[in-house]
């Protein structure tokens, strides 16, 4: 009988331990990944920034068109680069047709950068609530592991991954709104 509590006992520290264990992993996991995002989103300030100051320079528009090509190229780095094959907004395929635009023009007075801060705008949007979203469950391990045996069944699974494959989320949904609509307000002026 004591053997049987000891056993128990020692199998509860370690399921405990392993517990533990994954929980501080996944939480360091998101702390990098948050920061990371955060650098990310103020580079993409920092883009934002130096393309409406190029505009509203005293230089002269070789000047500027070279700044501004110069400014594209830093934000190639920070976006996806599939939206350059793809029609897919999550991809930023919408960002890469603007910067084709931009890259092809020979004459800055050509060049409407408006939109590509707009939508460069809508990303980081998008990109904050997705991350609230992200931090907001993190310390739900209850709700997670109910949400896992849900998504055992196959029905739910096959929701699931419709879900995925539709990227029919509320915020994924909201961010195709922001992008439909500045598209429309851009090609009215």
């Amino acid at each position: 009988m004591v053997i049987d509590i000891l056993g128990t006992a020692v199998l509860a520290a370690i399921v405990s331990s392993l517990f533990s264990y994954f929980i501080s992993k996944k939480d360091d996991r998101l702390k990098y990944i948050v920061e990371e995002r955060k650098v990310w989103r103020d580079k993409l300030r920092e883009i934002v920034d130096n393309l409406n100051e190029i505009q509203y320079s005293g230089d002269g528009d070789d000047v500027k068109l070279y700044k501004t090509k110069q400014t594209i190229a830093e934000l190639e780095c920070r976006i996806n680069p599939q939206g350059l094959t793809s029609d897919d907004i999550i991809l930023d395929s919408h960002i890469w047709q603007k910067l084709n635009e931009i890259y092809k023009t020979e004459v800055y007075k050509e060049v409407d950068t408006t939109i590509l801060r707009r939508y460069i705008s809508s990303l980081l949007k998008y990109d904050w609530e997705r991350a609230k979203v992200e931090v907001k469950g993190k310390g739900n391990v209850i709700p997670k592991l109910r949400k896992i045996i849900r998504l055992l069944s196959k029905r739910e699974w096959d929701k699931a991954k419709a879900e995925v494959k539709g990227n029919s989320t509320p915020i994924f949904e909201g961010y195709q709104n922001l992008v439909e609509k500045i598209k429309e307000s851009t090609s009215q002026e």
